[in-house]
């Protein structure tokens, strides 16, 4: 049985006759491969069908701006518009710059200690899965209640000398 399979190692950097890369629908992602004319043409017309549409059914239903701008309300507000949005940008830039940062160290400083420590590997390792599997956006929830929770009992001792629960 040995035999049969061979002592060879497999290599993986090798195409085989079949094909490249597959990705999604069998379209390929890869950055070292080119999108031919026509798939980039079906990419630009997909994009204007969609774009247009958007117009015409919000003409045709009349829909109020206040409840969904045309897609071309939205471009040139956000030209016409941009000296408002520029601060909040360099905002959130920052913040996840800044995040990033701390994410980055605390990981990189966590993976020295686990590589270092077999204890602390078998203590953390399960919470780092959870971490991993779980949606981001199912924490979301939990970190608005944990903000709120936590409003709530700093106000406590302010309600309790006001004499109100």
């Amino acid at each position: 049985m040995d035999k049969a399979l061979g002592d060879k190692i497999p290599e993986f950097n090798k195409r085989s006759a079949g094909g490249g890369n597959v990705g999604l629908s069998g379209a390929s992602f890869s950055l070292g491969e080119h999108r031919s004319k026509l798939e980039v043409a079906v990419i630009a017309l997909v994009a204007v069908i969609i774009v247009g549409g958007a117009e015409l059914l919000i003409d045709i239903f009349k829909i109020p701006q206040y409840v969904l701008p045309k897609p071309s309300q939205i471009v040139s507000a956000l030209f016409t518009e941009f000296p408002n949005y520029w601060p909040h940008l360099l905002t959130t830039l920052y913040e996840l710059f800044v995040g990033f940062a701390i994410g980055g160290s605390i990981g990189f400083v966590l993976a020295a200690v686990i590589t270092q420590f077999p204890f602390v590997e078998k203590i953390v390792t399960p919470y780092i899965l959870l971490l991993v599997t779980t949606p981001m956006l199912a924490l979301v929830p939990c970190s608005s209640c944990a903000s709120a929770s936590a409003a709530s009992r700093a106000s406590l001792p302010w309600r309790w000398l006001r004499g109100r629960w």
